[in-house]
């Protein structure tokens, strides 16, 4: 993608790109995702940021510009032409993001693009009123025709799962994050290697690719530690390749693999499929609309998804003691983070029930 630049403002450039774009889908590709498209454009006098601004929510020069909107929409227009595409767009802001900013991208809801990526909820702390906070903040600025995405982690943000200061129960919290992301209304985005807590790797000076670790080093060693191949097996290479790889393979691909996870019925991995093949099961987790039952006050975050008369409750503990919710109905439990089902809703550390009243 080319951005921070003005290439686009020349008509011929413009048609020269929509063409590649038109190509792939004739070729019968489904979408496109568009890297940190909101720095498609420089401002017309083409001034330079400084630093300090780049890194803030300050007016810069090299984001955020009309322009973006404008070729987003006639993007849109030779979208629509074809049937059943979509496109999802990168909107970077810097910590802690910014909701407004990224749906803005939506612009009605069927203008401009299908899906925007808000960074907002991979800035937050790990905290139950937080997580309300921006997620609830996001749905309301989303128009009513647009559709709301999810993800946490990517390759230049890293893996949610070594985010927290601590890490302590970080299986524990990979877990609730699954539970999460595929029981929120809006399409989840999983990134490769999450599915079996996948953790950034330590990445030796000399082996680092990545141009910013290379640059800053070793202050910042760049993004190559979310970017290590596939951990597939216990094998050699983690299963990914039978000689040298692009990056070191993580050390703990022993015990951190698919084949290895799949057999443990209490495995990150195996969360993930139940929770999708839960989200497959129930049309209420596809389309249904959601309601938040608390604000995420004392480390509980409680929400509800409900589709005609039919209706499923969230409850997640952020928190490290067990927590027991009051309650006056009976509750089927569809799924639980721990092995044991219980029949009234008791929150142990990181539990979550999914209860159909």
């Amino acid at each position: 993608m080319l951005y921070g630049c003005r290439l686009f403002a020349n008509p011929e450039v413009k048609t020269a790109m929509f063409d590649v774009v038109s190509f792939w889908l004739d070729m019968g590709v489904d979408g496109f995702r568009l890297d940190v498209i909101n720095m498609i454009f420089k401002d017309k006098k083409l001034r330079n940021d400084n630093l300090k601004s780049f890194f803030s929510n300050k007016q810069i020069f090299s984001r955020n510009q009309p322009e973006s909107y404008e070729i987003l929409r006639d993007f849109r227009s030779l979208l629509d032409k074809y049937p059943n595409k979509t496109s999802v767009g990168e909107i970077y802001a810097p910590p802690p993001g910014s909701s407004k900013l990224a749906t803005s991208f939506l612009g009605n809801g069927s203008d401009m693009l299908h899906l925007v990526f808000d960074f907002s909820l991979i800035f937050s702390v790990w905290k139950a009123s937080s997580y309300y906070k921006i997620i609830n903040r996001y749905y309301r600025y989303i128009p009513p025709a647009g559709w709301a995405c999810f993800f946490l982690s990517n390759h230049d943000m890293g893996r949610n799962i070594g985010r927290t200061i601590f890490s302590f129960h970080k299986h524990a919290k990979a877990k609730l994050h699954a539970v999460l992301l595929l029981t929120l209304k809006g399409t989840p985005f999983i990134y490769y290697g999450d599915e079996i807590g996948m953790e950034n790797a330590d990445i030796p000076k000399h082996q680092i690719r990545d141009l910013y670790g290379k640059f800053f080093y070793p202050f910042y060693k760049g993004r190559d530690g979310s970017r290590t191949p596939m951990q597939w097996n216990d094998t050699d290479f983690a299963g990914f390749s039978t000689t040298e790889t692009y990056l070191p393979v993580n050390k703990n691909y022993k015990s951190i693999n698919v084949e290895t996870e799949s057999k443990d019925e209490n495995s990150i991995y195996s969360i993930y499929k139940r929770m999708i093949t839960l989200r497959k099961q129930h049309d209420i987790l596809q389309t249904g609309d959601l309601e938040f039952l608390n604000k995420g006050n004392k480390n509980i975050l409680i929400f509800s998804r409900y589709l005609e008369n039919k209706k499923i409750i969230v409850l997640l503990n952020f928190g490290f003691r067990r927590k027991k919710i009051e309650n006056n109905k009976v509750l089927i439990v569809l799924f639980s983070t721990h092995k044991k089902n219980m029949t009234e809703i008791e929150a142990k550390s990181f539990f979550l029930v999914l209860g159909k009243i």
